[in-house]
């Protein structure tokens, strides 16, 4: 077998504050010079990492290979998968769903959230609000709402998202901290 190469996208392939790619495009064309797939696993949504997949010129000789929203689901060129759930219609790429879709666990989320705390979930702020909780274009901002398996949690005061974790590790949700938000 060769070369794979995967990569997450904040903090490697994108600066972690700036979301500069400087050098990346050059890098992503000299792998598929080699023939190399490029696997980036992230926890933006499809959307955000289907953006940055053509911005950054990543290639494969299997079309894109997408782990997205902390490993919720994954994505690819059709032929690419194994077995897929969903078809997205803007992509065309091939969706298999790893984990359960977030509506399944709402109450879950809602429950871990202290009731005294300014928390905002992602998956339900509007795309200007995004914009300014993850320093992102308002563009870039309406696809990061875009949730589909994993929420996001942000709060003025860490305290509320640290209390918000530990509810939601009583009550069986996986956490994990990113950069900016909860998970």
């Amino acid at each position: 077998m060769g070369l794979i190469v995967a990569t997450d996208l904040d903090g490697t392939a994108l600066h972690l504050h700036t979301y500069r790619y400087d050098g990346v495009p050059e890098a992503a064309s000299r792998l598929a010079g080699l023939g190399a797939p490029v696997v980036v696993v992230t926890s933006k949504t499809l959307w955000e990492a289907w953006l940055y997949w053509v911005r950054l010129g990543f290639r494969g000789p299997g079309g894109p290979l997408i782990v997205f929203e902390l490993s919720g689901g994954v994505a690819g060129g059709p032929g690419s998968l194994a077995w897929w759930d969903w078809v997205d219609s803007e992509t065309g790429l091939h969706v298999a769903n790893l984990a359960p879709p977030l509506e399944s666990v709402n109450h879950l989320i809602e429950d871990a959230i202290p009731r005294d705390c300014r928390v905002v979930r992602l998956s339900r702020a509007s795309p200007g609000l995004a914009s300014k909780i993850l320093g992102l274009p308002l563009e870039e901002a309406a696809l990061a709402v875009r949730r589909v398996y994993d929420e996001a949690l942000w709060s003025p005061d860490r305290g509320c998202l640290e209390e918000a974790a530990r509810r939601a590790s009583r009550l069986g949700l996986t956490v994990r901290w990113g950069a900016r938000v909860l998970h």
